[in-house]
This record gives structure tokens, sequence and C-alpha cells, in this order.
């Protein structure tokens, strides 16, 4: 006798996975155009506080997660919650790697902070 397995959660993975991917690739392009807007403005204004960068920066990843879970939730028509965490998950471990390779800090509270209002 022959079990039939069933098919469609390899879809329903395949799916979500092209999902997420998607729009983890478009909210880092999005960061990545907007940061350089950003950085262009900064330079042509001269004198910026080193705190206004910070707050900067954070605001314009928080926007691009949320274009790149928006993107993700629209295209799986489905369980938008999840995707966008997901999403705002990659995003934050793609910019924390990059953070702490570039800076070379170590894991704070803030850095925390940055993972609660990513995700």
């Amino acid at each position: 006798m022959k079990m039939n397995r069933p098919t469609y959660s390899k879809n329903v993975a395949s799916k979500y996975l092209k999902a997420i991917v998607w729009g983890t690739l478009f909210s880092g392009i999005v960061c990545a155009v907007m940061l350089f807007i950003a950085a262009f403005i900064l330079v042509k204004a001269g004198f910026v506080p080193e705190n206004a960068v910070s707050v900067v920066t954070m605001l314009i990843s928080c926007f691009s997660v949320f274009a790149g879970s928006y993107i993700a939730s629209r295209t799986i028509g489905q369980k938008g919650m999840l995707v966008g965490f997901c999403v705002g998950l990659i995003m934050f471990l793609i910019v924390m790697t990059v953070s702490l390779y570039l800076t070379g800090e170590t894991l704070t509270a803030l850095t925390l902070t940055k993972a609660a209002i990513m995700t």
C-alpha cells in the first residue's frame, strides 16, 4: 500500500521563503538608497551632532524594514505579522553583523533596543 504524502507543504514553505527573501532584498535596497541620500544631506549640512546621525540611521532602518515587510506581506497575502517579523529579524541580523564588523563594538543594551524596534 502506497502512502500519500502531502505535497502542499513544500509549496507553502517555498512561497513563504520567496516572500521573505524578496521583502528582505527590497528592505536592503530601500535602506541603502535612503542611507546614501541621508549621508549626502548630512554632509551638505556641515556640522551635525553625533546623536543625530544615530537617530537618522535608526529611523531609516525602521522605515526600510517596514517597507520590506509590507512588500513581503502583500506578496504572500496571509500571516503578515509572521512574515514581517522574519524580514525584520533578518534585516536586524544583517545590520548588526555589518556594524559589528565595521565598528568593532560589542553587543550592548542599545543593540537589544535596536532589535526590538526593528522586529
